[in-house]
């Protein structure tokens, strides 16, 4: 998805700003669908080219300006709208493109992502349940294992802890608990 071009002249330079999409990614577990997502946001960013319009979007405190340039700016910026519930998260596709659907419009994401403390929390119980009731090794792999060996190896892996994960989530009460 390409944002729409702004163009505004700065009064005193008569420069054009420089207007380019700004955008923010999570990822995480989508307790709804029950895969990993990778998800974004995207606004406009332009830059400033004079002092006044630098100081007008700092609300003219002045230890900011001191602090914050365009590169801190665009950091300013994307903190802002990661905290801005108005702004959607779009899924993105395995090329990294925000998803499209037949409209060519983007398609927002409407599931319950999991993140943070509560991610890691559950990844471990996954692991320890993954441990417990799938066969997922506790031993590693010992040295000089084959390609093959190692890829079976992660592929037991994976499935013992894609079959604790499914298991844990196929209890509604688990991913109600998750939700909250």
């Amino acid at each position: 998805m390409v944002l729409g071009e702004m163009k505004r002249m700065s009064p005193t330079t008569n420069e054009t700003p420089k207007v380019a999409p700004l955008y923010a990614t999570r990822s995480g577990l989508d307790l709804d669908s029950r895969s990993e997502v990778t998800l974004a946001k995207t606004q406009p960013f332009t830059e400033v080219t004079t002092a006044d319009e630098f100081t007008a979007r700092l609300g003219g405190d002045s230890k900011r300006i001191l602090e914050v340039m365009n590169d801190g700016l665009r950091s300013f910026e994307t903190e802002k709208m990661l905290a801005d519930s108005t702004i959607p998260w779009y899924k993105l596709t395995e090329e990294n493109e925000i998803e499209l659907d037949e409209s060519k419009n983007p398609v927002q994401f409407s599931g319950s992502l999991l993140v943070g403390e509560k991610a890691k929390s559950f990844a471990a119980t996954v692991l320890n349940f993954a441990k417990a009731a799938f066969g997922y090794p506790s031993e590693k792999l010992p040295k000089g294992s084959t390609k093959e060996q190692q890829e079976a190896y992660k592929k037991l892996k994976q499935s013992a802890k894609d079959a604790a994960q499914d298991a844990l989530l196929s209890n509604p009460a688990t991913v109600e608990a998750l939700k909250k």
